[in-house]
């Protein structure tokens, strides 16, 4: 009985060294995020990153303790903001003294791809607001200089000879290459010897003319 009152007690004692534990590096990521709070542009990417790294270092417990204490609990879109730009805090501190002082600017930047944000970085500036980058954006995509598209090669014609010899009739030769020209879209200009006409003589050649 001793024994198991000693080992119940050494087990609270655990449980309490681990939440007093938590508690202090919930208390610690909230105090380090408080002392960003001044809205200025590396102010808000450090705010960021600290959630980002409370996300990364506690357990889901801990990281809803740590968004109480800093005032985002139940703040999901303001939270998925956070998380946005704390990720794309090494690239949005490239832009130096033009960064934005603005969460939604730095938002909107944060989520841009790595070829689009490179392509207008000279143009953003510290003062920019989230209208202002959408307009920049627009208009990078309405001059952006069309696509190159490979030119169509001409098509080759070459003449060829086609003698009708029998083995079914003429007809149903035609027929069948109409069908031909219908099912695959092609254009057939080719003269077809037909069978002499009636009185003997040479064969005559007459053009294919496409069915109207």
């Amino acid at each position: 009985m001793t024994m198991t009152i000693l080992e119940s007690a050494a087990d609270s004692a655990v449980a309490d060294h681990i939440s007093l534990t938590l508690l202090d590096e919930v208390n610690s990521l909230a105090a380090e995020y408080r002392r960003y709070a001044k809205a200025t542009a590396e102010g808000i990417l450090k705010l960021a990153e600290i959630l980002v790294r409370a996300e990364d270092e506690l357990d889901r417990e801990g990281f809803t303790d740590f968004l109480k204490a800093v005032g985002l609990e139940g703040r999901e879109a303001t939270v998925s903001k956070h998380r946005m730009i704390g990720k794309a805090a090494e690239r949005l501190r490239t832009l130096g003294e033009a960064l934005p002082n603005s969460w939604t600017t730095l938002y909107q930047l944060a989520k841009l791809p790595p070829e689009q944000f490179e392509a207008i970085m000279s143009r953003v500036s510290s003062q920019m607001t989230a209208i202002e980058l959408r307009e920049l954006l627009f208009a990078k995509v309405c001059n952006a200089p069309p696509k190159k598209t490979e030119p169509q090669s001409t098509p080759s014609f070459r003449p060829i000879s086609i003698r009708f010899e029998g083995g079914g009739s003429l007809q149903e030769f035609l027929e069948a290459l109409e069908e031909l020209k219908r099912r695959f879209s092609f254009e057939v200009d080719l003269p077809i010897l037909l069978p002499p006409a009636t009185g003997g003589g040479a064969p005559r050649a007459e053009p294919l003319q496409d069915a109207a």
